[in-house]
């Protein structure tokens, strides 16, 4: 995957509505639906888990 510029993170994200992907992670996870969910650490390593999104959510 292509490392994104700071201009184009900061125009994609200036676009999205944090609050409703939170929410819409949150009403996944109490209905139980299975969702794949990429973090990234600092140090580069990926995790895919489903728990990350619920933790996000709380954080």
């Amino acid at each position: 995957m292509q490392k994104l510029s700071e201009e184009t993170l900061l125009v994609r994200d200036a676009k999205r509505d944090l609050n409703a992907e939170l929410l819409e992670s949150i009403n996944d996870l109490s209905a139980d639906k299975a969702v794949r969910v990429s973090a990234f650490t600092r140090t580069g390593q990926v995790i895919e888990s489903p728990v990350v999104k619920m933790l996000i959510a709380v954080a």
